[in-house]
């Protein structure tokens, strides 16, 4: 019901009288876990630092439980601006190892374990539908080399993989233990195994403490450094990253793939839902041209949309006054977040905000994009996929570049631009932002008249949706790291 306002009386309540519980017969590990609901629920309204106060009591209640403290160093990404120390995030992701059991060489691997005629890829995921991980991981199933790789999913829930491809292994791990899960692995002689959700939900990262596979690789699914010493690589792109400072800020070796590091799927709404099919996502003309004032809309979670992001989005209404913002997250939906959201914002401005509802389905959340003009992303940590879905409905995303540490979090959608031609959408200050905004405010019909198709374009001809050149990219990237490998055991 999104009543955070009232779940938040009740944990409240329950903090108080948990020793009375008659729905657990340890007492303090329920008193941990209403502390990690709570956390959830601050970080839900866009909390972070309340949220991490409530994961950290959690933490002290009962210091071995998983996910508060993944849940933890989650948001950690989301205030890393405002971190003083900028190896405290990866230190604090070290300390998973004190958490994991590890395997001590339970899995033993020489030169025969590589004698293959393919080379064998795991991959490990609780989210390969329904998940925005799903746009990204599904041009490496559709479209691998079949006589060069196997694929094996190793599911936490059941999918369909045969709407990928039809030569991918499928097999169900939920409520198997990281043992059970690691002899399948390793049994299987997977060379390299894909670990897509870093410490988001549904992840197993217990299983790769285990090392059941020479190779371990994390991608996609989470903006940092695992911490795990197990993870012996992380994929990234030279944009996100840079070769000589950002290194340091992982435990994982970094991989660098050509180009953008992600490659989108537009067509992955479609691909299990026969209904979507027959939706048509009309783009219709920017509303400048009817407004005649700047609408800017930012589609991102609220907790991405920190203080920071806001003292921004506020000194560029007061300095336009012919700009008006509209933002669409669930959080906002409670009327209690959304006076503390609106609040935060200059009184003289509130007046130009808009808070969109929510939609029902996904493409009828594509259509809201027809009714800003432009985009304006979120730092430290940048949208992805809400990203994608912008460019690909035709609405320019401007994203601020950290060219200082290399935030990964902060630079994807500045590789997604690079990558799509669209490298003008990159500011470096908030300066460059103004300058740009008041250039494009002066710009005639025509411009507008065009934006959105010559933006939808741009993306779609662009290298993050250009599926053929990222397969050969990533897969020769899995066959060099494979081959390095297979040296180390002659």
């Amino acid at each position: 019901m999104r009543r955070t306002d009232l779940a938040e009386i009740a944990y409240n309540k329950a903090i108080k009288h948990y020793e009375k519980t008659f729905i657990s017969n340890d007492s303090k590990f329920f008193l941990a876990e209403i502390y990690l609901n709570l956390g959830h629920m601050h970080s839900y309204n866009g909390n972070n630092n309340k949220s991490i106060e409530c994961y950290n009591k959690s933490l002290q209640v009962c210091p071995r439980f998983t996910l508060p403290f993944q849940n933890k160093i989650m948001n950690l990404s989301y205030i890393f601006d405002e971190l003083q120390d900028k190896m405290y995030i990866l230190n604090q992701h070290k300390l998973i190892n004190k958490i994991y059991e590890k395997g001590n060489g339970m899995f033993k691997f020489d030169i025969s374990f590589f004698n293959s005629k393919k080379i064998n890829i795991g991959i490990i995921s609780g989210d390969f539908m329904d998940h925005p991980v799903s746009y990204f991981i599904s041009p490496l199933l559709k479209n691998y080399n079949n006589d060069e790789f196997t694929i094996t999913c190793y599911s936490e829930c059941i999918i369909n993989t045969k709407l990928y491809n039809d030569n991918i292994i499928f097999k169900l791990i939920k409520n198997m233990s990281n043992k059970q899960i690691a002899k399948i692995v390793y049994d299987d002689k997977i060379h390299i195994l894909l670990d897509l959700s870093g410490h988001t939900a549904f992840n197993r990262l217990d299983v790769f403490a285990l090392k059941p596979s020479p190779i371990q690789i994390t991608y996609i699914g989470y903006p940092y450094s695992t911490g795990l010493n197990e993870m012996d690589y992380r994929i990234t792109d030279k944009t996100c990253d840079n070769e000589e400072v950002s290194q340091k800020f992982y435990t994982e070796k970094l991989l660098y793939l050509e180009n953008s590091f992600l490659c989108y799927d537009p067509n992955v709404t479609t691909m299990n839902n026969p209904v979507t099919k027959q939706f048509k996502l009309e783009i219709t003309p920017t509303p400048y041209l009817t407004n005649r004032y700047i609408t800017i809309g930012c589609f991102n979670r609220v907790n991405k949309i920190t203080d920071n992001v806001i003292k921004l989005f506020n000194e560029l209404m007061l300095k336009f006054s012919s700009i008006r913002f509209v933002f669409k997250t669930k959080a906002l939906i409670n009327k209690s977040v959304q006076k503390t959201f609106l609040n935060k914002f200059n009184s003289s401005v509130r007046s130009r905000i808009t808070i969109l509802d929510c939609t029902i389905s996904h493409n009828e959340h594509l259509l809201t994009y027809n009714q800003i003009d432009l985009a304006i992303d979120t730092f430290p940590y940048s949208g992805t996929t809400t990203s994608c879905e912008a460019l690909f409905m035709g609405v320019p995303v401007f994203s601020l570049y950290d060219s200082e540490f290399y935030f990964h979090a902060q630079n994807v959608t500045c590789s997604i631009l690079k990558s799509s031609d669209l490298q003008k959408y990159i500011f470096n200050n908030k300066q460059e932002l103004f300058d740009r905004l008041k250039s494009i405010n002066n710009e005639t019909d025509d411009f507008w008249y065009n934006l959105k198709n010559n933006t939808k374009n741009k993306f779609l001809s662009g290298k993050v949706c250009d599926q053929k050149e990222y397969i050969k990219n990533i897969q020769n990237l899995f066959k060099q790291t494979f081959e390095k490998t297979r040296l180390n055991y002659t």
